[in-house]
């Protein structure tokens, strides 16, 4: 009902069509379900010059709404078209994109620590509970992952006291500059052939030269 109170849409009467009384119920039928499905709506032929039956006009109004439809399609398929990427991504892209995704979500439910956790873990009383972290951060003696806007410092980063491991930032220091925040942080989290399969975090305290002689090893094999 709502659709039949648009604005009507006027569109000249094409003068060689010729229905049949038999034809107009389920001309209409036609007209009706394509104006509800896509929230148009046509009336009288703009200028027909005479009456017409109500066979032929059912049959107009039926060309006057394919011809509303096919003008809507074809904006969608352009609005849609703007949307979609340059390039469509493989089916490979997009499954290691879902797995980026999975361990993203992983390592932040175990080590992601915000702003104000950090201010916590070290004792601060500061009033800007975010800002002890973004200046350890801004003094390159942390690592930093963002979030949908939000930043995150995994807590692996940490001594016993909540202050920055001094190997940190060393290991800032040697990654590759082809390492993203992301796949830097993630990296702690995998097995590492440098480390006889340990993960980096793993020794972080044990045998923090070990971890800073590995990552330094992957720098040079990104670099060649």
């Amino acid at each position: 009902l709502m659709a039949r109170e648009r604005p009507m849409i006027p569109i000249p009467l094409p003068k060689d069509l010729r229905p049949t009384p038999a034809d107009r119920e389920w001309l209409e039928d036609i007209v009706f379900r394509l104006e509800q499905r896509y929230q148009i709506t046509v009336g009288l032929p703009a200028a027909a010059g005479e009456p017409l039956e109500p066979e032929r006009l059912a049959y107009w109004r039926l060309y006057a709404v394919l011809k509303e439809v096919l003008g809507k399609q074809t904006l969608d398929d352009k609005l849609i078209e703007a949307m979609m990427p340059e390039t469509i991504p493989s089916e490979s892209a997009v499954i290691q994109a879902q797995q980026n995704a999975r361990l993203r979500s992983a390592f932040l439910a175990q080590y992601g620590l915000r702003g104000e956790d950090v201010a916590a873990l070290g004792g601060s009383r500061a009033e800007n509970r975010a800002a002890l972290a973004s200046r350890w951060y801004a003094e390159s003696r942390l690592l930093r992952v963002e979030h949908n806007g939000i930043a995150y410092y995994p807590s692996f980063q940490f001594d016993d006291q909540g202050k920055p491991r001094p190997i940190m930032r060393n290991l800032l220091g040697a990654r590759a500059p082809a390492w993203s925040d992301w796949e830097f942080a993630l990296w702690f989290t995998a097995s590492n052939g440098w480390l006889s399969g340990q993960h980096p975090l793993e020794l972080l305290d044990k045998n923090p030269k070990a971890v800073l002689a590995a990552a330094t090893h992957q720098a040079r094999e990104l670099a060649f």
